[in-house]
């Protein structure tokens, strides 16, 4: 598999050895995603730090245990001046952890819910993200502003957790910005096939991409829970998209996590087959996970947890029939689950954040 796992060798490896530590009473959930659960929380060294418009931004990095290093933000209000500036640095905030989409794109992860400004990869390609499905608002600071310390990572697949062969080729230092541009959509592109190559490799290294995303959610939860900006007994997710599945996902897998937020992420599997599946990706459609559980039956498996999920009857990812069935089960299923729909396409715009954020206050500030 050399050439598939270039920058990942030692993947392989990895998970072997965690297949033969693993635990015999992990969930069905687990054990169908093949998660390799972290072993301990990382390392994490700050590289970077900047403030901009009242919030502070620190670059955060790890070892994810196996590939690349990861590359995270913790963004979060900026202590005041004065008398009380010490009092308020010191103030643990609730933390949440903001899981970036799909998006068709790999260059970035993170930035999708971020405005880095001049410390971006891909200043062009995350903007446009936001502009067509945020309203051209970074998510992750609009959260931040409200009192929160919010944690923002790429996750396997995604921006400094990449594969060799998404990498857009390196520049000669001629190059306009938009041949830059034009380079990053191109390593996007070659992402498609790069995705279904490891997906392959995954399975018969006996996990998935889902369950080693999953992985790397962890990990940055861990991340997250141990900041000295955090109050780790009010611990959220959130996420649109594909972003919506990791949330749903860690959510079952985290017994710490609160309160979740998925966003354009959910339906029954039998609403998928045929019309729906060539509109998803790897982190939705696992094989055999439909043979252990539905997947609005994913949640609830962590008592006192509150869910808000987001639906958009126009959204042309999803049935509206297998819309409306995940509701039912939702509700049925979870005493703190609220369902909330809107006629509108795939997004997370203006009005569905500032809901979302309203409910994430509810469930973390109480």
């Amino acid at each position: 598999m050399s050439g598939v796992l270039d920058g990942y060798e030692d993947w392989p490896a990895y998970v072997a050895d965690a297949r033969a530590e693993r635990s015999t009473g992990e969930s069905r959930l687990a054990a169908a995603l093949g998660l390799v659960r972290p072993s301990a929380p990382p390392e994490v060294r700050i590289v970077g730090r900047f403030e901009r418009d009242g919030l502070e931004y620190t670059e955060l990095r790890w070892d994810s245990s196996f590939g690349p290093e990861a590359t995270g933000w913790l963004v979060a209000p900026v202590a005041a001046e004065g008398a009380e500036a010490s009092a308020i640095a010191s103030e643990r905030l609730p933390g949440v952890l903001a899981l970036h989409a799909h998006g068709g794109q790999k260059v970035v992860g993170a930035e999708q819910l971020l405005d880095l400004g001049a410390a971006s990869v891909d200043p062009e390609g995350s903007r446009a993200f936001r502009a067509q499905y945020h309203e051209g608002l970074a998510p992750a600071g609009e959260l931040a502003r409200r009192g929160f310390a919010v944690l923002v990572h790429d996750a396997f697949l995604w921006g400094s957790r990449r594969f060799a062969a998404d990498r857009p080729r390196a520049a000669s230092g001629t190059e306009s910005a938009a041949d830059s541009s034009a380079e990053s959509a191109a390593a996007d592109r070659r992402s498609v096939q790069v995705e279904h190559r490891v997906a392959k490799a995954a399975g018969l290294l006996g996990t998935s991409i889902a369950g080693t995303v999953l992985h790397d959610d962890l990990q940055a939860l861990a991340v997250l829970a141990a900041s000295d900006r955090v109050d780790s007994t009010r611990l959220g997710v959130f996420g649109f998209s594909g972003g919506g599945a990791r949330a749903h996902l860690l959510a079952a897998e985290a017994p710490e996590v609160s309160a979740v937020v998925v966003s354009c992420m959910m339906t029954t599997f039998t609403a998928l087959v045929p019309d729906r599946i060539d509109q998803h990706s790897w982190l939705l459609l696992t094989p055999g996970l439909s043979t252990v559980t539905d997947w609005p039956d994913i949640a609830g498996a962590v008592d006192g947890q509150r869910m808000l999920t987001q639906y958009c009857l126009q959204d042309h990812l999803f049935d509206v029939a297998g819309m409306r069935a995940a509701h039912a089960m939702l509700t049925e299923r979870m005493p703190l689950y609220t369902g909330s729909f809107h006629q509108k396409g795939h997004v997370f715009d203006a009005a569905m954040q500032h809901e979302a954020w309203r409910f994430l206050e509810g469930g973390l500030r109480e």
